[in-house]
């Protein structure tokens, strides 16, 4: 008995001491932004917000939002793809994604301006197409948007990602995607503000709103990037069109390595 009590005890050991690295490794693949890193996303949407041609008249201004941030890392956190949505994660509602990804973390960066750039160009306003991928953008500047939060996370190949790779995503909210709709009508600045007159570098304030949790205020400054299936040519479908994909049942890879690990150090215990 006492020998066996001997054996539980380091196999508890061994665990807990696995279970520790594991944890700091993982921990080590993820992270969210830093303050400076979060002002600026904030800096660089409102100033890609400000200068959009031609000029918006309801472009809302943006703040970060640590819900969002959070709302991000819970879907990253399992690798899944695409975004949840549908009544069993009304947390989700009226939200969209724009992704940046890459085998290395500075591939996958807080930086949104490389994405930015690539896609500004192919979007045409006025006929409120795409000639080549431009989803990100126009989510980037769809005008009803007034917060952001964003999260990075390492994800193993998968029947979800077809390589292992770092996933930085940013949650925007709040946006209801409609393929036919303009992301923002052209006008005046701020001349169709849905909250009065207020505006700041050409976008209408958010005084008379209800508050949501944020953490940063707008500035200006400089880009976003790609998901695994941005489409060419054509715009993006409405959230109701895409398939729903399931967070809360879905666990992250190491707790499975924790389980094969455990269940490996009793098989050889038990046999020798």
């Amino acid at each position: 008995m006492a020998s066996f009590v001997i054996y539980l005890i380091s196999v508890v050991r061994i665990m807990l001491k696995f279970i520790c690295l594991l944890s700091l490794l993982w921990w080590a693949e993820a992270d969210s932004p830093t303050v400076d890193e979060s002002k600026q996303i904030v800096e660089l949407l409102t100033k890609i917000r400000k200068e959009v041609n031609p000029t918006a008249s309801n472009m809302m201004l943006m703040e970060y939002s640590d819900e969002l941030e959070n709302l991000a890392k819970t879907w990253l956190n399992n690798c899944t793809y695409p975004l949840p949505h549908g009544p069993a994660y009304p947390e989700y509602k009226d939200v969209v994604d724009v992704l940046q990804t890459g085998s290395s973390k500075a591939n996958a960066s807080f930086d949104l301006s490389a994405l930015f750039d690539s896609e500004k160009n192919a979007y045409n306003y006025e006929n409120n197409t795409c000639n080549s991928s431009c989803a990100n953008y126009r989510r980037m500047v769809w005008s009803t948007a007034t917060h952001v939060g964003c999260y990075r996370q390492y994800c193993a190949r998968s029947s979800n990602w077809s390589d292992s790779t770092y996933i930085m995503a940013c949650l925007y909210r709040p946006v209801v995607l409609n393929d036919q709709e303009k992301p923002y009508k052209n006008g005046t600045p701020c001349s169709a503000c849905p909250y009065g007159p207020d505006c700041n570098h050409n976008q209408c304030t958010q005084k008379q709103m209800p508050t949501t949790s944020t953490t940063s205020t707008p500035s200006s400054s400089s880009s976003i990037s790609t998901g695994p299936s941005s489409s060419t040519g054509s715009l993006e479908p409405t959230n109701s069109e895409q398939p729903t994909t399931s967070v809360s049942t879905q666990l992250p890879a190491f707790s499975h390595l924790i389980f094969a690990f455990i269940t490996s150090a009793l098989y050889i215990n038990l046999s020798s």
